[in-house]
Parts: structure tokens; sequence; C-alpha cells
């Protein structure tokens, strides 16, 4: 870790490592009780087929993943690179509250449909058939990094052209 040799002193890293263990505990504590909340979301809506329980289940996986890796950074002293994670999952707990306030199987559902919008558009743009993927790669000419399209393994490929035609 690259961090550490920044740090001036063993001192200074001990303090430092002193002052991040309580957060981290805590963090790590946050993340045990989501898991808690994911079998308990399980156990009873499972048993009931509860088809649009899925994406509760999914976004508090999403959470716990979030949270997690949170705990991994500030127990190894890299607290500073946790905002993304913790605001993506924020995000993920506003998208819970939202499906859970009113309308709950609509609005689960809803979230799932979206999701798919979301991931056949991206599918398409990846298809170089495809009028998106066309214009992709026009935006991208002339771009280093554009040359990745051209790699990406044959399933992609395939997963894009099933896409188009959802």
């Amino acid at each position: 870790m690259f961090l550490r040799e920044l740090i001036p002193s063993d001192d200074d890293w001990q303090a430092y490592e002193r002052a991040l263990a309580p957060l981290s505990m805590h963090v790590h504590e946050a993340a045990q009780h989501l898991v808690r909340v994911h079998r308990l979301v399980e156990e009873k809506t499972i048993p009931e087929k509860k088809v649009y329980a899925g994406t509760i289940l999914v976004l508090i996986r999403h959470i716990i993943s979030q949270i997690d890796s949170v705990s991994i950074l500030v127990e190894k002293g890299a607290a500073e690179n946790c905002g993304q994670l913790l605001r993506s999952a924020f995000e993920g707990s506003l998208s819970i509250l939202y499906i859970l306030e009113a309308d709950t199987e609509r609005r689960a559902l809803s979230y799932q449909v979206a999701s798919l919008h979301q991931r056949n558009k991206n599918l398409r743009r990846l298809d170089p058939s495809h009028e998106a993927g066309k214009q992709l790669r026009k935006a991208l000419e002339g771009d280093p990094l554009a040359s990745v399209l051209q790699n990406l393994p044959a399933h992609f490929g395939e997963k894009a052209k099933k896409a188009r035609d959802e």
C-alpha cells in the first residue's frame, strides 16, 4: 500500500491506524446488520414467491458490497477513497426507501424494467452494426482508448445483438 509510504514515521502511522480502527469496526458492524436484513427479507418473501422482492434483495446486496468495501479501505488506512462507495450505498438506500414507501410491487418491478432497458441500451452501444454502436464509434474517433471496443470478448457481441432484438 503506497499510502503508508507517505506517512513520515511509524508513530504517525500507528496513530492513524488507532484513529481509523473504531470507524472500521463501526462500518463492519453496519455491513453485518445489512446481511441480517437481507436474510430477513429473504425469509419473508421467498416462500411467498414475491418476484418483486428480488429488486430489494439486489439493492441490499449492492449496499452490503459498497459498505464492505468501505470497511476494508478504512481498515487498510485508505479512508480518503470511500466517498464514491458511500454515495453509491446512499443512493441504493434511497432507492429501497422509495420502493418501500408506497406501491412497493409496482415500484420494484418498474426498477427492474428500467434496469433492463439501461442494460440493453448499453449493449446496443457495444454492437458495431447497431445505430447506437455506430454513433459511439464515431464519437470516439481519434480517442486512443477507442480500440477497446474492437477487443471486446465475443459474448458481448452476442448479448448486444440479442438486446438489439428486445
